[in-house]
């Protein structure tokens, strides 16, 4: 597990397949195993068994087919006057560009920018 980034209300983590399905066993252990009873779910846990089965279906789910790949390379302008870029590796580690890919990426950049003018 690689800790990419923290803040006081969010975590971004990048897990192994192995790891993710450790994950995803415990939480169907302690959600369908242990036999913790519904009353005292949420006080023994911290959250209710709703949540965590919900969690455990996404976590389960098949992505969407755009974010099967090692890295993710986006720019767009919000309507607020923003530019949004979101470059990011499955790893956690900096995006790699060689120079075609950067002059693309500055070319999205300058068109996200007038966008917002």
């Amino acid at each position: 597990m690689h800790l990419v980034l923290k803040s006081g209300e969010r975590s971004l983590v990048s897990l192994s397949n192995d790891e993710l399905l450790g994950i995803v066993n415990a939480l169907n252990e302690v959600c369908n195993g242990v036999g913790i009873p519904d009353a005292a779910f949420s006080t023994r846990i911290g959250v209710d068994r709703a949540f965590l089965q919900d969690l455990q279906r996404q976590l389960l789910a098949q992505p969407p087919e755009q974010l099967l790949r090692y890295e993710l390379v986006s720019v767009w302008a919000e309507p607020t006057s923003s530019v949004m870029v979101r470059a990011v590796t499955a790893f956690g580690d900096p995006v790699e560009m060689n120079s075609l890919e950067a002059a693309l990426l500055v070319s999205q950049l300058q068109s996200a920018i007038e966008g917002t003018s």
